[in-house]
């Protein structure tokens, strides 16, 4: 259980040190979770990033199975976006 904390933790602030996030928000559909980290720049770097933090995230043993969507809000249109809670914002 420790250990999925903490790979958690270490996405999220990976995610959350990012210039461009704008937030970080997840839905949920039964028991599948998908995680949206919205950017406001379209930044191939800050992709490149959540990808190693995703990459990290799913070598840990035990961890929720998550889809992890990365949307820059300088391509695709807010309103497009399905509901979501917010985890932070930035």
């Amino acid at each position: 259980m420790l250990e999925t904390v903490q790979a958690v933790l270490r996405f999220l602030s990976a995610v959350g040190a990012l210039e461009s996030l704008d937030r970080v928000a997840f839905s949920t559909s039964g028991a599948h979770v998908d995680l949206w980290v919205i950017l406001g720049a379209d930044k191939i770097e800050d992709a490149d990033a959540i990808y190693a933090a995703e990459e990290e995230y799913f070598a840990t043993p035990g961890i929720l199975d998550v889809d992890v969507h990365i949307v820059p809000l300088s391509r695709v249109d807010e309103r497009n976006l399905p509901p979501a809670h917010t985890v932070f914002r930035r």
